[in-house]
């Protein structure tokens, strides 16, 4: 259960990161598996350049970007959404060896009002 139009912007946000991030005929690769009756992995991993270590704590504050285009709201938006849907968003990268971003969310999560009614 979920607000469809939020999850839909979550994995355009990620996918269309992945893209600009990889190089020409680079590697993108989505992940799904049920982690228990309660809850579920998607996994969304790139081969581009990595996320800098000293980068990587800032990557979903709103506003901060390290591309020339951008608004820098696409991983913030990310946080939100998988946040008021009772999950968990996390980043693992090795500079030069792209970025791994790992959403866990519940399976039987109830929407909120606030949600719903959107």
């Amino acid at each position: 259960m979920g607000d469809e139009n939020d999850l839909k912007q979550l994995f355009l946000n990620l996918l269309l990161n992945a893209i600009e991030a990889v190089p020409e005929k680079g590697k993108i690769v989505v992940r799904i598996q049920c982690l228990s009756e309660a809850s579920l992995q998607i996994e969304v991993q790139d081969n581009g350049p990595g996320i800098p270590a000293d980068k990587r704590d800032r990557i979903f504050a709103p506003f901060y970007t390290t591309k020339n285009k951008g608004t820098g709201l696409g991983l913030a938006t990310c946080r939100r959404i998988v946040t008021e849907h009772g999950g968990e968003i996390h980043v693992e990268s090795t500079k030069g060896k792209g970025a791994n971003f790992n959403i866990t969310l519940p399976l039987n999560y109830i929407l909120p009002q606030s949600l719903a009614a959107r």
